[in-house]
C-alpha cells in the first residue's frame, strides 16, 4: 500500500518503528508511517516478514528498518502482488488515536493482507490500518 499512500498523499513515506522482533527466519514490527514533508500519521501497520524469502542486500535493508517494505520491494525491482484477506472496520483505543493525533470517537478503516512473489511464497502478512481523510 506504500506506492498508493505516496501517489494519495503526494509524498513519500517515512517508516517509524514502535515496536519490533527478530528470529532468523522472521521479522516482526509494529509501524507508523508518516507523509515526509508534515509528518502526518497516515498508517499503523503490523507485519511479520519472511526473510528467508529475500536475499542480501534487501534483507539487511529490510531489518535495518529505514524504509517500508513495499517500498524496498520496489526499489529492488522485486515481483510480487498483494492478496488481501479481509477488509477490517476498526473503533480505535486511545492508543491508535493517540498515534494518529485523532479525536475519538471514529471509524477506522483498514485490512488484513499478504504479500507474494511469482512463486506463490508469502513475502510478508500485514494489518493495516488507515487514518481517516
Amino acid at each position: 500500500m506504500t506506492s498508493k499512500l505516496e501517489d494519495y498523499f503526494t509524498d513519500e513515506m517515512l517508516l517509524s518503528v514502535i515496536q519490533r522482533e527478530h528470529s532468523p527466519a522472521h521479522y516482526r514490527r509494529e509501524v507508523l508511517l508518516q507523509c515526509a514533508k508534515t509528518a502526518l500519521p497516515v498508517e499503523y501497520g503490523a507485519i511479520e516478514i519472511s526473510l528467508d524469502a529475500f536475499d542480501e542486500p534487501l534483507r539487511s535493508e529490510i531489518v535495518a528498518a529505514r524504509l517500508p517494505l513495499g517500498g524496498l520491494l520496489n526499489r529492488h525491482a522485486v515481483r510480487y502482488r498483494s492478496e488481501p484477506r479481509a477488509f477490517l472496520r476498526v473503533a480505535p483505543c486511545a492508543y491508535l488515536a493517540e498515534l494518529f493525533q485523532i479525536a475519538l470517537p471514529v471509524t477506522l478503516y483498514g485490512r488484513s493482507n499478504q504479500l507474494l512473489d511469482a512463486d506463490n511464497r508469502v513475502l510478508a502478512q500485514i494489518v493495516e490500518i488507515l487514518r481517516p481523510v
